[in-house]
């Protein structure tokens, strides 16, 4: 199965803090993961389906103008930033054959689990905030992008904003009767 990423090495080093040093074999496949987990949940199976088809068609790159935009724009930012906060703990712990280790060097220091989430946490809100541009881009833009509110089939992943939402129906607060209506609550403040 030809993987298609969103995004190529170049792209990763010249827009994250990470160094060139770092293998980006232990990169890619927490991008696959991300994009297929994350980006696919923000724009949908059908959309995302076409994005890929062009970019395995055309041997890595996109060329409908439409496309680009989208990718480059807003899907890339996004995917960036959560490859980042997924792949800390990859970077940071290795898996041994005998053990799970964290590798140190003369001139660093592992950071701690508190430093962990904060970074985590960092690029975790970033990437919700591009999620949050590429939904509004794409509402914007629908006319430009059918493919986000087109579905054929009901096993085809619903962009986040096309899903429908139900309520829940808790019960009413009965006044004057057995249950905890108005009147339980205002005797036991």
């Amino acid at each position: 199965m030809s993987r298609a990423l969103l995004f190529q090495q170049e792209y990763f080093y010249e827009n994250s803090p990470v160094d060139k040093n770092t293998d980006y074999e232990l990169i890619r496949p927490v991008l696959w993961d991300c994009q297929e987990r994350y980006i696919k949940d923000i724009i949908g199976s059908p959309l995302y389906n076409v994005i890929t088809a062009e970019i395995i068609a055309n041997g890595g790159t996109l060329t409908t103008a439409r496309l680009v935009t989208l990718t480059n724009d807003y899907l890339a930012p996004c995917l960036l930033n959560y490859t980042l906060k997924e792949s800390m703990i990859n970077l940071l712990f290795k898996i041994r054959n005998r053990s799970i280790t964290t590798d140190r060097s003369e001139n660093s220091d592992p950071i701690d689990r508190s430093e962990l989430k904060l970074l985590e946490d960092r690029y975790r809100e970033r990437a919700e905030v591009y999620a949050e541009k590429i939904e509004r881009y794409i509402c914007a833009n629908q006319s430009t992008y059918p493919e986000y509110s087109t579905y054929t089939s009901s096993d085809e992943v619903r962009a986040q904003n096309q899903r429908p939402t139900t309520g829940l129906y808790l019960g009413g607060m009965r006044k004057g009767g057995n249950g905890y209506g108005y009147e339980y609550y205002e005797e036991n403040r």
